[in-house]
């Protein structure tokens, strides 16, 4: 993954936008999708043209990002799969019926309206990741005020994350490689002795890059250079959660 987020097309023009607005246009879409109760088809067809634009530019963007977008659909179905067969609203008809389960229409609308969301924040959320260095995002929140041992937390927490896939891929690679004719029950074995391992390991990491981080002078406050004021594109980027929205409540 971190591959995937640190070779997206510099040159494409969102990576031009302002950290601070594409941080916005992000968090805009999150309230915009929190408030929206999905209640009629209309809803859900304006969702998913949403999401199929957004998914087309993420991919041109990034196509590594597909492989991420497929797993994390699989999730989302798997996590909100039971509610097309409860009724939400009193007096709901069944669409079908089979097997003594019944799909109602609320809960069908609920279904895709969860899922749709889900995929359109995680689209979202990675796209602007990609297309924004981590120094912009880290600018974005300190002039939204945000503390020096928040951002500080953050810093190390989005470092944590690319140590435990690192470690989670050559941990794979090592249980596979020991692994090969044996049986269920020792690959089990084997699995709970790796993660033993992989949790003493990723900790050992984890303080060597904080010590690195020490040992280059961090004290616990970020300095990080200035950045241009909004321009007239970093406006009209955050008219699209705007359109989103009102789209969506109308």
């Amino acid at each position: 993954m971190q591959l995937a987020l640190q070779t997206a097309n510099q040159d494409c023009w969102l990576c031009r936008i302002n950290g601070l607005s594409k941080i916005a246009t992000s968090g805009l879409f999150l309230l915009a999708v929190l408030f929206i109760k999905t209640q009629s088809i209309l809803q859900v067809i304006w969702l998913l043209a949403w999401l199929i634009g957004l998914l087309v530019f993420a991919l041109k963007l990034q196509p590594a990002l597909k492989g991420y977008f497929l797993r994390s659909a699989f999730m989302f179905f798997i996590l909100v799969l039971p509610l097309p067969f409860r009724s939400l609203v009193e007096n709901d008809w069944a669409l079908v019926q089979f097997a003594g389960l019944s799909v109602f229409y609320s809960g069908l609308l609920r279904f895709m309206g969860t899922f749709l969301k889900a995929m359109i924040l995680l689209i979202v959320s990675l796209t602007l990741i990609a297309a924004t260095p981590f120094s912009e995002i880290l600018r974005a929140f300190k002039k939204l005020k945000m503390p020096d041992w928040a951002l500080s937390i953050l810093m190390y927490v989005f470092r944590l994350i690319f140590l435990m896939e690192e470690e989670g891929l050559r941990m794979k690679r090592a249980m596979q490689a020991r692994s090969g004719k044996i049986s269920l029950k020792r690959k089990l074995q084997i699995l709970i002795q790796f993660s033993v391992v992989y949790l003493a390991r990723l900790m050992g990491r984890s303080e060597r890059t904080y010590w690195a981080m020490v040992s280059r002078g961090f004290r616990g406050k970020i300095v990080l250079a200035q950045e241009s004021s909004f321009r007239q594109s970093d406006w009209l980027f955050l008219l699209a959660p705007i359109v989103f929205g009102i789209g969506v409540f109308l």
